[in-house]
């Protein structure tokens, strides 16, 4: 038998994450608003909120980055 999947309960909503490599993990949590036309540039904001229970159990895609000189 295998256990349920762990839920969180943060501040912002519940979270229901996986247990991976061994470790309990939440992955793809939101931390804050996208940084769009005006916030741009600017101290991020709270978290957005959500109700019920969010799946965190996937990462969420990466910045848009071109390779470079810096990056490989």
């Amino acid at each position: 038998m295998t256990a349920p999947d762990p839920i969180a309960r943060p501040d912002v909503g519940a979270l229901r994450g996986h247990l991976g490599h061994g470790v309990l993990r939440f992955d793809g949590i939101p931390f804050a608003p996208a940084p769009v036309t005006g916030k741009r540039f600017r101290a991020p904001g709270p978290a957005p909120g959500w109700t019920g229970v969010r799946a965190a159990r996937a990462p969420r895609p990466g910045p848009l980055q071109r390779p470079g000189p810096a990056l490989g």
